[in-house]
């Protein structure tokens, strides 16, 4: 017996790691056979715009500097490199440490930062 794991690209840049069941066959592992054969749907991502990314972002709103970093490409350091910056603000609970960075903050860098080559 093996585990297998996919990875399924999302329209926003992360990686959805899932893993599924373990299973006996050493057949193609197709993530659409196994969902069918465990009898579970899941739901659709919704198709992309022309540019690429939805033009609202679905899901959660806060992102940890992990996911954050994942979906500008950048390491997580280079991350921390913009926040200290001043280029991306955080929220952070009342008291904490753990930081988060919004959704539409992200968004709003990409936007401000896009450039046209001539």
């Amino acid at each position: 017996m093996r585990k297998v794991m996919t990875n399924s690209a999302l329209e926003n840049g992360f990686q959805e790691e899932r893993y599924l069941e373990t299973v006996s066959s050493p057949m193609k592992q197709d993530s659409d056979f196994n969902r069918a054969r465990r009898g579970k749907k899941t739901p659709l991502m919704p198709a992309a715009t022309s540019r690429g990314m939805a033009s609202k972002p679905m899901g959660k709103r806060l992102y940890t500097l992990k996911e954050a970093a994942q979906y500008l490409g950048r390491s997580e350091w280079g991350m921390r490199d913009l926040i200290w910056a001043g280029k991306i603000p955080v929220v952070r609970e009342e008291g904490g440490r753990k930081i988060f960075i919004d959704i539409n903050d992200l968004v709003e860098y990409v936007e401000r930062n896009k450039t046209v080559y001539h």
